[in-house]
């Protein structure tokens, strides 16, 4: 398996509708100028957006009989260090995993729902009519990170109304080939504007 060094910063890749949930992804691992298996932080990413499913589904009272991990009043880190252990590894290898298009494999064992993500760089598609936002290219030529953020900001309100958990966004590819079929979706060629765009949404 190969490792990979990078800053890990969630709340940057993490579409505006799970950032409102006041989820505080960086504190789960200590990942920052670490190396780790990419396998993992996939791993903890998804922990992450299953008790974020947990949370926004009907609780009614917790008993000592409820898994920490189903009680959304204790802290998302005690959470997810109770959760992954309780997964085999054939378990986590599923939730790696796509179902139905564009779902992710659900645990009925551990009570994990279906994360229900959607492909949208330029909206929330795959499920009915949406909001078509202008291409991410066009966005990034005007180097307006206001604009851009409220880009975001209104994805992830229409991927919220429609039960959306993950949105496939915003493509971060740098434009390096003209014959690249979704560079339309990217912010360019210059990793700075990129960086700053994709930041910003």
């Amino acid at each position: 398996m190969t490792k990979t060094s990078f800053r890990w910063d969630p709340g940057k890749f993490l579409n505006p509708m799970l950032r409102d949930k006041r989820i505080n992804l960086s504190a789960v691992t200590n990942l920052s100028t670490t190396t780790v298996h990419r396998t993992e932080v996939a791993m903890k990413l998804l922990a992450y957006v299953s008790l974020t499913c947990f949370t926004l589904l009907p609780q009614s009272g917790f008993s000592q009989e409820v898994p920490p991990y189903k009680n959304p009043n204790l802290p998302a880190q005690d959470r997810v260090n109770d959760l992954i252990p309780r997964m085999t590894l054939e378990e986590k290898i599923a939730m790696l995993g796509g179902i139905e298009d564009f779902y992710i494999c659900p645990n009925e064992r551990l009570g994990i729902p279906k994360i229900k993500m959607s492909d949208g760089p330029l909206g929330v598609r795959n499920y009915g009519n949406a909001t078509a936002f202008p291409a991410g290219i066009a966005i990034a030529a005007s180097w307006n990170l206001d604009l851009m953020q409220n880009v975001g900001k209104a994805v992830g309100k229409e991927a919220r109304s429609r039960g959306v958990h993950i949105m496939l966004a915003p493509g971060v590819n740098i434009y390096r080939a003209p014959m690249c079929g979704r560079n339309f979706e990217y912010y360019g060629e210059d990793p700075f504007l990129a960086g700053k765009m994709a930041s910003a949404y």
